[in-house]
């Protein structure tokens, strides 16, 4: 989205994680776009970009290793989910 990746989620060895990070091409940096109201934590989401302005999330995996099927939207603009 305009020189900008974005990224949710995700799980290491331990951790399952429920942060959203932007990745700036234009300047090689990573920021976390702290939220206190977010989708739970999961891994292997799909995070598509509509119209320049929305993240839609679908999907992924939970702690329970449960497939979600669950969908959000994410408004750049305004800096929430929905």
């Amino acid at each position: 989205v305009n020189n900008y990746m974005y990224i949710f989620g995700g799980i290491n060895s331990q951790t399952l994680f429920d942060d959203l990070w932007c990745f700036n091409f234009n300047n090689d940096t990573w920021k976390k776009i702290d939220l206190k109201a977010k989708p739970k934590a999961r891994h292997s989401t799909t995070l598509i970009n509509y119209q320049n302005r929305y993240l839609f999330l679908f999907g992924g995996i939970d702690a329970d290793n449960i497939v979600c099927s669950s969908s959000f939207l994410f408004d750049l603009i305004e800096n929430k989910w929905s």
